[in-house]
């Protein structure tokens, strides 16, 4: 299950990503229409709990 929750910080927006350490995964990657799909660069940083996590900016 992804959270989503956002920070709105003047005129750009940050949006944090996590994946429960339930999930049995090596590797987690964001992607999507927004960045067509390609995961190499949006991979999600497993934490000591072993979830995942990614913080993305972006412009509303």
């Amino acid at each position: 299950m992804l959270k989503k929750p956002f920070l709105k910080m003047g005129k750009i927006y940050q949006r944090t990503f996590k994946l429960s350490s339930q999930v049995n995964a090596a590797t987690v990657a964001l992607c999507g229409e927004f960045n067509n799909w390609y995961f190499e660069n949006k991979q999600l940083k497993q934490l000591k709990d072993g979830s995942f996590s990614i913080t993305v900016s972006e412009l509303p």
